[in-house]
């Protein structure tokens, strides 16, 4: 019905973080254990909320919404943005990507997803664009890249992502910012890790949180990657349920 001819990139692959570390199932002391074992060595991965990024009309739902029955881990869809600690975002989650990546932790689920663009203009929200694609997975944490059929994300714009499964649907919002120039150059010599942490530092969340899952997927089984995860997530007040989420792979464009 929505189906058309797509490039969608998920940025996933077939990636279980804790058992390369020993465990399935790492409990919130053994997590502490980890992240002490690791004091001597600098972690790069806080993320720093941006400033002057544009203040939402409605703060409580910048970042996105999750089902409002929704209140663990693998029972819904969950999309994977920062929370305020004061329960009010008062900035929208940045990118510098013409086509960024989105993540979800999804339950053990199957059927047919729909994922929607909708750009916020001063007079309207208006769609541009929409695609389907089919989801059989036993729960983790997906990335979906906009396809090459959709239109490339404006700088200083904000636009509204939703997905739909089933009966459920998650939100989001992003705003791309166009790179400051001094750091275009860093980013091309620096290495992964130090892209993440010039990423994070400035506050450009859906480019930090892809470094990372690259990171995961290339060293799966490197204890570092892992701390720079969790470090991260705490961070942005992420649940701590949700570090220990696998990443997974799902879905397969329809053509």
């Amino acid at each position: 019905m929505f189906t058309q001819a797509l490039n969608i990139c998920i940025k996933t692959t077939a990636l279980v973080i804790l058992l390369n570390l020993g465990s399935s199932s790492l409990t919130n002391d053994k997590l502490a254990a980890q992240s002490e074992a690791f004091t001597s060595q600098k972690v790069k991965a806080e993320f720093i909320p941006p400033k002057g990024s544009g203040v939402p009309k409605d703060p409580t739902t910048a970042g996105g919404t999750r089902p409002v029955e929704c209140y663990e881990v693998n029972s819904c869809l969950i999309p994977l943005l920062p929370v305020s600690a004061i329960s009010k975002l008062d900035y929208y989650p940045l990118t510098v990507s013409e086509r960024p990546t989105f993540y979800i932790s999804l339950p053990r689920t199957s059927g047919t997803a729909i994922f929607t663009l909708y750009q916020h203009l001063p007079s309207q929200i208006k769609k541009i664009h929409r695609f389907s694609f089919p989801v059989k997975t036993s729960g983790g944490i997906v990335g979906i890249t906009l396809p090459k059929s959709s239109p490339t994300l404006q700088n200083d714009s904000t636009y509204e992502w939703r997905l739909s499964l089933k009966n459920e649907t998650a939100n989001g919002f992003v705003r791309r910012v166009q790179l400051k120039p001094n750091l275009s150059q860093k980013l091309r010599e620096a290495k992964p890790l130090d892209q993440l942490a010039i990423y994070a530092a400035e506050g450009i969340w859906y480019d930090s949180i892809e470094t990372l899952a690259a990171l995961a997927n290339s060293q799966p089984s490197d204890r570092k990657v892992f701390t720079e995860w969790a470090v991260f997530l705490k961070s942005a007040n992420i649940a701590p349920e949700m570090i220990k989420q696998s990443f997974t792979t799902c879905c397969q464009a329809e053509n």
